[in-house]
């Protein structure tokens, strides 16, 4: 587990706050990650954040599940973020 938390010691810069998780058996090739968060870009303006206070923001959303054992067709992955509205989404 990896915790991004950047947007809360970076007040007003560019950061982001999310997670990183991955699973394993024994060491070997990961069965599942999950790596998602907000992205924030940083206030250019104080004017230009209140006309758009959801522009500098965007959702990363990356998971996968993979059984290696069963070969590829027990295999997959997400890039969209599952959720609609008014902040775009990123890469991971």
């Amino acid at each position: 587990m990896v915790l991004h938390m950047s947007l809360l010691t970076n007040l007003g810069g560019p950061g982001a706050l999310g997670v990183e998780l991955t699973g394993a058996i024994d060491e070997g090739a990961p069965i599942i990650e999950l790596r998602t968060g907000v992205i924030f870009e940083g206030i250019d303006s104080v004017s230009g954040f209140l006309n758009d206070p959801f522009g500098p923001f965007s959702i990363a959303f990356e998971y996968m599940f993979e059984l290696p054992m069963f070969g590829e067709e027990f295999a997959y992955e997400e890039d969209g973020a599952p959720i609609d509205g008014p902040v775009d989404d990123a890469n991971c």
